[in-house]
């Protein structure tokens, strides 16, 4: 539960702090809808980039001045969206919104991640394929190489299958 008041970038954070991420990478979001069966895509980065190879211009906009009662409409019955962290890695998370209130947030109700599957995220590990690998390494004990990248600070897994 998060304020509708609150901006795309506070949703942006607190998903990266629920997938236990260090948030030392660009994000952004992509709402998409058909309209006479034309797929229409809209970004929300951060930072807001001009980024004319990737993204229609007039189709972009910065997550720290769009808030969330902007982004979602309590019209539009699909507030289906998809985050996406780290470019390089890319993260992608699709996600879905139940309803949108604007109202005070109780410290005891901030945005906690109860419950997944599969194994996470981690940070700089080479997006999908790279877990894949560090998955294998994990379950055989042949770790030498990821200590030489991470030192004795292996990454955990945040979910278990």
């Amino acid at each position: 539960m998060i304020n509708a008041e609150r901006s795309l970038a506070y949703l942006g954070y607190t998903l990266i702090s629920a997938f236990g991420l260090e948030g030392a990478h660009l994000f952004g979001f992509q709402k998409s809808f058909e309209i006479f069966n034309h797929q229409q895509s809209y970004y929300y980065l951060l930072p807001a980039m001009d980024l004319p190879e990737f993204v229609e211009t007039g189709k972009q906009y910065s997550v720290m001045e769009t808030n969330l009662s902007q982004f979602f409409s309590p019209s539009n019955l699909n507030n289906q969206f998809a985050f996406q962290y780290d470019f390089g890695d890319n993260w992608k998370i699709s996600l879905n919104v139940e309803s949108i209130e604007t109202k005070e947030i109780l410290l005891h109700d901030i945005p906690t991640l109860i419950g997944g599957s599969g194994y996470g995220l981690i940070e700089d590990i080479g997006g999908n394929p790279g877990l894949h690998y560090y998955i294998e390494a994990f379950g055989s004990g042949d770790l030498d190489h990821y200590y030489q990248i991470f030192g004795n600070q292996l990454p955990t897994f945040v979910f278990s299958r």
